[in-house]
């Protein structure tokens, strides 16, 4: 169960949400590429009637992935001694241990496929939905963040294309609910802060049992604070 690399920010350790840093050096590359075009088409060919073109695709490759990194600077969160903070595009929260109602732990996704680590789903808000969806709707594969996060969308502060008109609902940008990555040099703070129940999919514990029955031990986690999901097709657990 490895960790995503952490970086400092604002003198607290934020985990990033997400890791697009093959996408932004290949933009990077790109803007090189085409400075080198303009700089040859201005200067040697003199075709200045070009020049505007390539100047313009030249800001946009350079300034684009510049800004995507600043943007999401401040997305990620921080496990702190009584609660989790994290912040996600225009939102910041905070959710106190005392107020997670459950803790979800499925499996994560990476360049469109399933992987085995586990993925972290705190809810913090209305619980009855969610569940009733990872343990009641019909299963394609084993449950993943991905499910999870398409299904709650806004709710969870996730938006794409087909629901980003909601972030100007009203009251939209308060989330309580937040995703994240397995880490292991922040879990122990959660799982010696929270004292309520945790669902964990069937496929998880199949992969990482030994760890799940140490962890149960070591921090006195009791069997009625364990909920399973079984995320399984007919007994056998489908990965694609």
């Amino acid at each position: 169960m490895s960790g995503r690399k952490w970086f400092a920010l604002n003198k607290r350790l934020y985990y990033p949400r997400f890791n697009s840093d093959v996408i932004e050096k290949i933009l990077i590359i790109c803007g090189a590429v085409l400075c080198i075009c303009f700089l040859i088409i201005n200067f040697v060919f003199g075709k200045k009637d070009l020049a505007g073109v390539f100047w313009g695709l030249c800001l946009s490759a350079w300034y684009c992935p510049a800004l995507l990194f600043l943007f999401k600077l401040s997305e990620g969160y921080v496990v702190l001694d009584d609660g989790i903070s994290f912040r996600y595009r225009f939102m910041k929260n905070k959710l106190l241990y005392n107020d997670i109602k459950c803790i979800i732990i499925s499996n994560g996704n990476g360049n469109y496929r399933i992987v085995k680590t586990p993925y972290v789903t705190v809810i913090g808000g209305e619980q009855d939905e969610i569940l009733r969806y990872c343990t009641d709707s019909p299963k394609r594969h084993v449950l993943t963040s991905n499910d999870i996060r398409y299904y709650l969308g806004e709710k969870i502060g996730f938006y794409y294309p087909d629901n980003m008109w909601k972030i100007f609902k009203k009251g939209s940008s308060v989330i309580y609910n937040y995703l994240f990555v397995w880490n292991e040099r922040e879990m122990h703070k959660i799982f010696k802060g929270y004292l309520g129940d945790y669902y964990i999919a069937a496929s998880v514990l199949e992969n990482y049992d030994d760890e799940f029955a140490d962890i149960v031990k070591k921090y006195n986690i009791s069997s009625e604070q364990i909920k399973v999901i079984d995320d399984s097709i007919k007994g056998k657990f489908i990965w694609n």
